[in-house]
């Protein structure tokens, strides 16, 4: 998030729909995108303002009004620096940076390579891959999922918790409820030692920091096989409280 305070004005989000691209400059060998948010700025203009922003030693000062966030008029962290360039002031943050003089605004944001983008999808995947497996081995736990198509997010969360969250005034649904849960979780049990030919028991284990689960040969067999739950993608988990019961 760019940590531009001067850029979260009324109207700045609307002023986005028709920004103007400007073009990139470069910081650090790094491409850069450079806008005009608002105002009759040159794109010639914003992009030799954006460049100074990242190439040149500024005066700064605190825009804060917290002592505590202030020490002598100085800012104690970046997210309370102003930086002036010429008759602009800046700021910067993860990702970019923004500049506003009077109504006018302009920024620059970091572009991504394709290698990039690719690496952190990878990487959501990832941990949205461990996210469901918790839930898919925790009946107490229920999935929450957040973002929009197609990234979406997960999480692993108690009832409890969510409660906890609501109490404070942030109230969120879960993809289904820990009921739902318990049942999934005894139905994907149930099936995985149906697989092998099995019945699934009450006992657990745990192997090679995989939860297991044992199934037990009919008809009084003392013979047992531990089977894991396979992944599941959480949209498909998700739906599985609506599968007919076998």
């Amino acid at each position: 998030m760019m940590a531009v305070a001067l850029l979260a004005v009324p109207g700045a989000a609307q002023a986005a729909l028709h920004r103007r691209h400007c073009g990139s400059i470069k910081v650090d060998a790094s491409p850069f995108q450079v806008f005009v948010e608002n105002g009759p700025v040159s794109c010639a203009g914003a992009r030799a303002v954006m460049y100074a922003l990242y190439h040149g030693h500024h005066p700064e000062r605190c825009y804060r009004q917290n002592t505590s966030e202030c020490h002598n008029g100085r800012p104690t962290d970046r997210a309370n620096t102003v930086i002036l360039v010429g008759s602009w002031q800046c700021g910067t943050g993860a990702g970019g940076g923004g500049c506003t003089r009077g109504h006018e605004r302009i920024s620059a944001v970091y572009i991504e390579s394709s290698a990039e983008k690719t690496a952190q999808a990878k990487r959501e995947d990832a941990e949205n891959r461990a996210t469901a497996i918790e839930c898919e081995n925790n009946p107490h736990l229920v999935l929450m999922q957040e973002g929009s198509p197609p990234r979406y997010t997960y999480e692993c969360l108690s009832e409890q918790k969510l409660a906890e969250e609501c109490g404070e005034g942030v109230c969120r649904q879960p993809m289904y409820q820990e009921y739902e849960a318990m049942t999934k979780w005894e139905e994907r049990v149930a099936e995985a030692c149906r697989a092998v030919g099995d019945s699934a028991t009450q006992h657990t284990r745990g192997q090679g920091g995989v939860l297991e689960y044992e199934c037990m040969a009919e008809e009084g067999s003392p013979d047992t096989a531990w089977v894991s739950l396979p992944y599941m993608p959480p949209e498909e988990y998700a739906r599985w409280a609506g599968r007919g019961r076998g």
